[in-house]
């Protein structure tokens, strides 16, 4: 009952003509309650009480970001397995940021990732700290595309040497070649291909 009433006169709708009534015991008892049913004391600072999540809102999240699998990987990290009995909805813009709990706003995480996280938001907190072992994968030098000139380039002047030899255009250099005349005499020639040349000095 007293609780009742302390919540009417928090909210502003009865006026208090003699504030000695609630300043009793009974009133201190009644105002410690509340505060600690409504807020909790984070970093000194009094918050109010974050809402639990549902379970319909839970089961939302965890059919649009796993589908009807039982098991799945952790939205945040990638590496972590989360199970749809044993995991944790994580807000991608932290409520102390404004973030809301509509399911677009939420993801199934590991509890590590939620607690790692802080205030930052899943997108930014996996960029800096999660899935690491996942990078942009760069281009092998064997899935470049090669240029004849390219590879030319990168050869030793026997192997172009050998290679003019083959392909019958010595008559084409100067009297004194340097690397540069081989390269260019084998660049010009229509029948000295990449895959001709791979083939014959083995690359």
């Amino acid at each position: 009952m007293e609780f009742f009433i302390f919540s009417i006169f928090c909210s502003g709708d009865i006026v208090v003509q003699n504030l000695e009534i609630f300043l009793t015991n009974i009133f201190i008892s009644v105002l410690h309650k509340y505060i600690l049913t409504n807020f909790c004391y984070f970093g000194g600072i009094l918050t109010e009480k974050r809402r639990t999540i549902d379970k319909n809102t839970r089961d939302a999240v965890w059919i649009k970001y796993m589908g009807n699998k039982v098991e799945g990987k952790c939205y945040c990290c990638k590496i972590r397995t989360i199970h749809v009995m044993d995991f944790q909805v994580g807000h991608n813009k932290a409520v102390a940021k404004g973030g809301n709990d509509n399911i677009s706003n939420l993801r199934p995480i590991c509890g590590p990732c939620n607690r790692g996280m802080g205030t930052k938001s899943i997108e930014k907190y996996r960029e800096k700290f999660g899935d690491p072992h996942v990078s942009k994968k760069e281009p092998r030098t064997s899935e470049k595309k090669v240029t004849k000139k390219n590879l030319l380039e990168n050869l030793a002047t026997a192997k172009l040497e050998k290679l003019v030899r083959i392909f019958d255009l010595e008559s084409k250099l100067p009297v004194f070649p340097n690397k540069e005349d081989y390269i260019k005499v084998l660049s010009s020639s229509r029948r000295v291909t990449v895959d001709g040349i791979k083939n014959i000095l083995v690359i």
